[in-house]
């Protein structure tokens, strides 16, 4: 009886996943069916198809196939380098190296920079999971933080990155506020060993007031943002409660903003993350009967003559494995 039941939980997982994917591609065919998405940095957008056959719930659906249709492609120079936005630009690093995977990727890196990329790499899901320059390129174009950024960083103090956001640079502002959430969850483990709450920062700590104006500004940029990554910013928070039950929702819900804006490379790693737990499972369920009903609601607007939402890119070419 107990493996009947684990299978039926995997076979679950299974149909749960193909229907989050089917209700992705769904609502990408009606994005660019219904809204010309706005020109995003570094040129025109072109339209967007998606060709995909819807696949069979019954089976596990097969995430490293390519994602066939018309992508914007991006200049890639001679020495392989592409073009980081004005917008997206931290200080020195104008434009960024491509590769056609992720080994290829972070071997161009001297060791001890190395093992800071694969360290973002491993706490943002596989971000960096990629199987093409132009996917690389798509990154850079679309605000994530490339492994240049990482090392950037390093020598960037929070007001450095807080001066950059307020002037409109999204990465800065997802770079700050990871920094925030990690500082918290430092600070917040030290007030536990005292006997103190998590009120008592906000209350007492010195750096309340700015932390509290920063977070004014995070759901702005939240709000505002078209950057896929600013999922992966989100699943992040779940740092802050990540002993507890809420942090595998915070992680999902995260993931799925992301694919949403057009990075399908997450369905893996959403995949990946939920694996076979069953609590994990039947939050996935949950946020895909959401994601669909969000898909009725755009329908039911557009048929009222409210405008679609605006989606980013998708991201071209296929998906890297994710271990």
């Amino acid at each position: 009886m107990g493996d009947f039941n684990e299978g039926q939980q995997v076979q679950h997982m299974t149909k749960n996943v193909a229907l989050f994917l089917v209700s992705v591609a769904f609502v990408a065919i009606l994005w660019a069916i219904w809204h010309r998405p706005q020109p995003l940095p570094g040129g025109s957008v072109e339209s967007m198809t998606t060709a995909n056959p819807k696949p069979n719930k019954a089976e596990r659906p097969n995430t490293n196939q390519a994602h066939t249709g018309a992508f914007r492609t991006f200049p890639i120079a001679s020495d392989g380098t592409v073009l980081v936005p004005v917008r997206f630009q931290l200080p020195g690093v104008e434009r960024v190296r491509t590769a056609s995977g992720f080994d290829q990727w972070v071997a161009q890196f001297p060791g001890d920079e190395k093992e800071q990329i694969v360290a973002f790499n491993d706490r943002h899901f596989g971000v960096y999971r990629v199987n093409s320059p132009q996917q690389v390129a798509w990154m850079a174009q679309m605000g994530y933080p490339m492994p240049e950024d990482i090392v950037a960083a390093k020598f960037l103090s929070d007001q450095d990155l807080r001066e950059m956001a307020a002037r409109g640079n999204d990465k800065a502002g997802f770079m700050l506020h990871e920094r925030e959430v990690d500082f918290l969850k430092t600070k917040y483990a030290e007030l536990a060993t005292q006997g103190q709450t998590r009120s008592d920062f906000w209350r007492n700590d010195p750096n309340a007031m700015q932390y509290n104006k920063d977070d004014l500004q995070y759901h702005q940029l939240m709000l505002t943002s078209v950057s896929p990554f600013k999922g992966f910013v989100q699943a992040q928070d779940a740092v802050l409660d990540e002993d507890t039950e809420y942090a595998p929702a915070t992680i999902i819900s995260g993931l799925m903003w992301a694919q949403s804006f057009g990075d399908f490379r997450v369905g893996q790693f959403i995949d990946a993350y939920v694996g076979n737990d069953p609590m994990r499972t039947a939050m996935l369920y949950g946020a895909q009967a959401m994601g669909l009903n969000g898909t009725y609601n755009i329908s039911t607007l557009r048929g009222m003559g409210c405008a679609g939402f605006n989606v980013g890119n998708i991201i071209p070419g296929t998906v890297s494995p994710v271990h």
